[in-house]
């Protein structure tokens, strides 16, 4: 079951993919950005060619309809959006991991097994919170609080205003 493994690599992807973007690989941020997007989405579909999006319980299927019909107007028929392109970040951030409601009871085979990759991940998420840390009472021009440049952008951290204090990304 292939995609067991593609979803746990999104999940670690989760948790270093500000690094990888801004210090390992910044020539491939976008790229980088997008794959995890990519293989969650390779995912859904091993995960829906083995085992079906069925609900897991018979009571959610008028809640799994209403996310559907919300999902729908929030892509296709939402009338202020000022762009497709715009409306499409925008589900993206909303509605892509709700498959995730599915797949997740499948990942693991028993409750030790829940607790044995979770305290896998926390402990991978140790170095990446105490990085966030140090970010956070560095200097906002220390090397390490520079961003990732846009296209045409600048890579100054970006602030909380009043406070000199930089806004960790990630």
């Amino acid at each position: 079951m292939y995609w067991r493994q593609i979803t746990s690599s999104v999940m670690l992807l989760i948790i270093f993919e500000g690094a990888l973007r801004k210090w390992v690989l910044p020539e491939a941020q976008a790229l980088i950005y997008v794959a995890k997007d990519v293989l969650l989405l390779v995912a859904y579909a091993g995960f829906a060619l083995s085992k079906g999006f069925n609900p897991p319980v018979p009571l959610a299927q008028p809640y799994i309809m209403l996310l559907a019909v919300s999902a729908f107007f929030g892509l296709l028929v939402n009338p202020s959006l000022p762009a497709f392109t715009l409306a499409i970040v925008g589900w993206r951030a909303h509605y892509f991991s709700i498959p995730l409601i599915f797949l997740v009871p499948h990942l693991f085979d028993s409750a030790e097994h829940l607790y044995r990759t979770l305290g896998r991940y926390a402990l991978f998420a140790i170095p990446t919170a105490a990085l966030g840390i140090v970010q956070f009472y560095s200097d906002m021009d220390s090397p390490i609080n520079f961003l990732v440049p846009d296209v045409g952008g600048d890579n100054s951290p970006i602030g909380f205003g009043d406070v000199d204090r930089v806004r960790v990304s990630g």
